[in-house]
């Protein structure tokens, strides 16, 4: 029987010898299907089906706007990649339903739901921007720029001098969250427009508070946001103290924060963030054992999260300990994920972060390919 160290070898040692056209196709595949699973949710005026309860058979009443938004960032990594038409038609509708639930607020707007300002989350902004911040860069259209700035001076304001961003309007209190979803943010505005004077004034003062705050209570709330933050800032200047973020973000993440996998949860949230940090490691020669713990614990998420993804013609779901769930509404949610093996039930954001999951998964393949990994076992 293998032991656990053997068992990560093993399968990092699987992934890698399968051929790298095959992992392509397979993960291309796996995002395809999970773009065609959102499109199908898609509503008439452009946001989603919230969740869908396989054993009540209907869908959710409930809704979540930050869930929303973040539905359109990963159409937008979807669009930045494959530049397919249907993708750009899809989140183009996203964006106009985001667009039409936008608010005032100071010099800017807050997307928001009900239309009522104490409602307007700051990820619900940051996540709309990024979503249309990926649009532009995969089609350099210009429709949404009015709303684009809008969106970007709405999350100016949020800014709480010497600290964060603000969770709501008017408030004092921070989201870790939201914190690492607005600096994301922010760091594609800064990259795309780099004169806009207000974002470069004050991305820096950003980069030092959130590297200093998490530094000194590393939250896993935190962690995927801010190291795709990170990476995104890594792009426009190699910067050391990136780096040492990164690196101690990611030590910390597999041996507190997640030290095991939960393999009846759907985490593919987790590939996210690792997968970034593996990117940033990558400028760095004397992170080696990090970034081979952090590639092992990728692909062991992988493995585990990826069979969460509907197939076609699919009839039974198995929920664990010898319990199934067997539906024929199943078939219609092709290429969805669903929440967890004992959660049937298919809601946005898991499919959305399992996309982009698939998505920074083939960037790291491409990554990889240009500077392969040794497969030396090591205890995690």
């Amino acid at each position: 029987m293998f032991s656990y160290s053997k068992w990560l070898a093993f399968a990092l040692l699987f992934c890698l010898l399968a051929g790298p056209a095959q992992a392509d196709k397979q993960l291309d595949q796996i995002s395809d299907n999970a773009f065609k699973a959102l499109q199908y949710m898609q509503k008439k005026k452009g946001l989603f089906h919230y969740e869908y309860d396989l054993v009540a058979q209907k869908y959710s009443k409930k809704n979540n706007m930050v869930r929303q938004a973040g539905t359109a960032y990963a159409l937008g990594e979807y669009l930045l990649r494959t530049k397919s038409k249907p993708a750009r038609q899809v989140l183009a509708k996203a964006l106009n339903a985001l667009q039409s639930k936008s608010i005032g607020f100071k010099n800017g707007k807050l997307v928001t739901s009900k239309r009522l300002l104490s409602k307007a989350k700051t990820g619900t902004t940051a996540l709309s921007l990024l979503a249309e911040l990926h649009y532009y860069s995969a089609t350099g259209d210009e429709q949404f720029a009015e709303i684009r700035k809008s969106w970007k001076d709405g999350l100016l304001a949020q800014y709480r001098p010497g600290a964060g961003f603000a969770k709501l309007p008017k408030s004092d209190i921070e989201s870790d969250y939201y914190n690492g979803e607005t600096w994301l943010a922010l760091a594609w505005y800064h990259a795309l427009f780099p004169d806009d004077k207000k974002v470069g004034a004050l991305l820096p003062r950003v980069d030092h508070y959130m590297m200093k705050r998490y530094s000194r209570e590393p939250l896993s709330g935190f962690y995927h946001w801010g190291m795709l933050a990170s990476a995104k800032r890594m792009q426009t200047k190699v910067d050391d103290k990136l780096i040492a973020f990164a690196r101690s973000q990611t030590d910390v993440y597999l041996k507190k924060l997640r030290p095991e996998p939960r393999p009846s949860v759907n985490t593919c949230s987790a590939i996210e963030g690792l997968s970034a940090a593996v990117l940033i490691l990558d400028h760095s020669d004397s992170h080696g054992q990090l970034k081979k713990r952090a590639l092992r614990r990728i692909f062991i998420e992988e493995k585990q999260n990826f069979p969460f993804q509907i197939k076609a013609n699919q009839r039974r779901l198995d929920l664990g300990n010898g319990v199934a769930l067997h539906s024929p509404e199943l078939s219609r949610f092709q290429g969805a994920f669903v929440n967890g093996r004992r959660k049937p039930r298919m809601r946005v954001d898991f499919t959305q972060h399992c996309l982009s999951a698939a998505l920074r998964l083939s960037a790291l393949r491409d990554k990889m390919a240009e500077k392969p990994v040794t497969t030396q076992s090591s205890t995690p």
